[in-house]
């Protein structure tokens, strides 16, 4: 195994921490089994959602040890990692469409002479614009590097573990020009468990297709969580999809999770994210039961999940930017606010950025002033 890792000059490439000459071994030992090696690779060759050179490099290096694996939580951990190299964080992304053509044409305008270059000093715009061309590069590269394996990925959406499964289904998700090839795979497995279904449901949703068993999955009775989870995961893909969305699917999506919330998301990170992304696109003649409905999941969710539901909140209730003052807010934007207010979203820094993105208060102290003025 690994043969040709050799072949490649690892010295000249790069990772977060300088040259990537130690990725060989890391890659050698991730191949007998220890998984406590991703944990490094998240960190340098994957830094915070940054590709550098060597993250391409390794991709065709992982799919062999992954072919090989044994080890569950290897098996696992190197899909969720490919996912990351192709994507960045895909749960932030999910499911905005990839459009790998626009990609392809940016990575033909780039001057692979700039990116040889030393990187310029001054004027300290002009490194920042230099950054961001070779971060993208790299990024770009990384997705094409895992788009030409996916099919050895699709060999997993149908595996005995659930979450292996549903992990090789979100990453197939990813790679839609490889659908002709890889949702064969995904109705396949609509066979399995109702885990699983649930996910290639959404795969194949989110790669543009349908399939009859998504209605079928939506009608399926059963008043245990199994079964509650799958007709949710069924709303998902409807919602998200080019099937209609029907009132069936907005009382699905719309209904109070309770205990599903936060069930992990191997698309969204939580239940809960999964769903509001998916009431995002409900037609507005629902935006009263939409905007209810991410209320009261804001009541439960941890801090991280409240990131994302405040923002797809206050999207459908501001369309524009928020008013000047409260006392103009219609009371559905009152009510959004108010949920907001009593999130436990503050903890995150990000969340005084997404305040200020809609014209509002960016500490909570005074968002609840601004609110009580009339």
């Amino acid at each position: 195994m690994l043969e040709g890792i050799d072949h490649i000059d690892w010295q000249s490439l790069e990772h977060a921490y300088g040259d990537a000459s130690d990725v060989p071994d890391l890659l050698r030992r991730l191949s007998r089994g220890e998984a406590g090696v991703l944990d490094t690779l998240w960190g340098n060759v994957f830094h915070q959602g940054t590709r550098y050179s060597a993250s391409p490099a390794t991709v065709p290096f992982l799919v062999e040890i992954l072919r090989a694996s044994g080890s569950p939580e290897v098996t696992r951990g190197i899909l969720e990692y490919l996912h990351g190299l192709a994507l960045g964080f895909p749960t932030d992304l999910f499911p905005r469409p990839i459009d790998a053509e626009a990609w392809e044409a940016q990575l033909r305008a780039i001057d692979r002479g700039t990116l040889r270059a030393p990187p310029p000093e001054k004027p300290r715009d002009a490194y920042e614009r230099w950054r961001r061309m070779v971060d993208g590069y790299w990024a770009t590269t990384s997705y094409f590097a895992v788009e030409a394996v996916i099919e050895d990925v699709a060999r997993f959406v149908s595996h005995d573990d659930r979450a292996i499964a549903s992990a090789a289904c979100a990453l197939v998700a990813s790679v839609p020009r490889a659908k002709a090839r890889t949702v064969p795979a995904l109705i396949a497995a609509l066979d399995r468990d109702l885990d699983t279904r649930g996910a290639a449901l959404i795969a194949i949703a989110h790669l543009g297709e349908t399939t009859p068993h998504t209605r079928a999955s939506l009608a399926l009775e059963g008043d245990d969580e199994a079964h509650a989870l799958l007709r949710l995961h069924a709303a998902v893909a409807i919602a998200i999809g080019p099937e209609p969305i029907d009132e069936r699917v907005v009382a699905t999506l719309t209904a109070p999770l309770g205990s599903l919330a936060k069930r992990e998301s191997c698309f969204a990170g939580t239940m809960s994210a999964l769903v509001s992304a998916a009431l995002m696109h409900v037609p507005p003649i629902h935006r009263e039961a939409v905007v209810h409905a991410l209320v009261a999941q804001h009541e439960d969710a941890d801090g991280l999940t409240c990131l994302q539901l405040s923002r797809d909140m206050l999207e459908l209730v501001f369309p524009a930017r928020a008013p000047t003052r409260g006392s103009e807010l219609t009371a559905l934007q009152r009510t959004a606010i108010e949920a907001i207010v009593r999130s436990r979203g503050w903890q995150w820094g990000n969340y005084s950025s997404l305040m200020k993105a809609f014209g509002l208060p960016t500490k909570k102290d005074e968002l609840a002033a601004w609110l009580a003025r009339t």
